[in-house]
């Protein structure tokens, strides 16, 4: 965990959705930067994430600057 400095989190995966794994990362690294991102439109449920502090969203599908910009974001 050391080594980790941000979690690109993607809201739609197999086992876990993105709010269980954002929810158990804030658990044990709260520090942590997550940077979310989803083919779905920005929703309650993904603001609620970001009110926690140290979260940023991205729309995909989205271009490398795009996503440099929204890191650049996170880490100020």
């Amino acid at each position: 965990k050391e080594l980790i400095d941000l979690i690109l989190l993607d809201m739609v995966m197999p086992g876990m959705t993105g709010e269980e794994v954002f929810k158990e990362v804030r658990l044990s690294l709260s520090y942590l930067p997550i940077l979310i991102h989803s083919g779905y439109h920005r929703d309650a449920n993904i603001d609620a994430l970001l009110k926690s502090g140290n979260a940023g969203f991205i729309q995909k599908p989205y271009t490398y600057e795009k996503l440099q910009e929204e890191i650049k974001k996170l880490f100020l």
